[in-house]
């Protein structure tokens, strides 16, 4: 698709997207900033390098990739700050990712902000309890960020005796039993 059609930011999403999966952080940071030459105002462009960057301990890019969608977006605020927190989780920023959760969690009543992220980055904070009332939520409401696999690792929700409860749900105790298959053949690192 990228060969198809080069200035597509979608397959700079899709690529950036999948070696970060595969934990090619170094690809997924290339094909990012390629994206946001592309597409400046999307958060597509922006998350799968910011978490690459985050996850490969590159801070430095991580942060001037987030000065970057900071200053470029101007929708997707819960989103944004969603994904700032998960950045600031990965440097071990806690103080930030409390104050940057609270101004998410005051946007989720106007629909910015997906509930299983938010009780997965409250997870990754050790906050099991907040953790397991958002990720509830969003089974309860079929919230389609509950499968990104990308974000959301079950295997960190299935090790906390308080959230594992929600990958007993019939949908995602299915969808978790096709990764851990993946998983063992070794598609997960396409």
């Amino acid at each position: 698709a990228w060969e198809l059609d080069p200035l597509s930011p979608v397959s700079h999403w899709d690529l950036s997207y999948t070696n970060l999966v595969a934990g090619r952080y170094a690809e997924a940071i290339h094909w990012s900033n390629l994206a946001i030459a592309i597409s400046p105002r999307t958060l597509d462009s922006y998350m799968p390098g910011l978490l690459a960057a985050g996850r490969a301990g590159r801070f430095d890019e991580m942060h001037r990739m987030l000065a970057l969608a900071r200053q470029n977006m101007k929708e997707g605020e819960g989103m944004l700050h969603m994904t700032a927190a998960h950045c600031a989780i990965l440097e071990k920023n806690f103080v930030e990712t409390r104050r940057l959760l609270a101004l998410a969690t005051a946007l989720t009543d106007k629909g910015q902000v997906p509930p299983a992220y938010l009780g997965y980055l409250y997870l990754l904070l050790g906050e099991a309890d907040k953790a397991l009332v958002w990720l509830q939520r969003a089974s309860d409401q079929h919230d389609p960020s509950l499968i990104w696999i990308d974000q959301i690792d079950f295997e960190v929700i299935a090790a906390n005796p308080i959230t594992r409860p929600i990958l007993d749900q019939p949908q995602l105790k299915e969808l978790r039993e096709i990764r851990q298959r993946n998983a063992r053949a070794g598609l997960n690192k396409l």
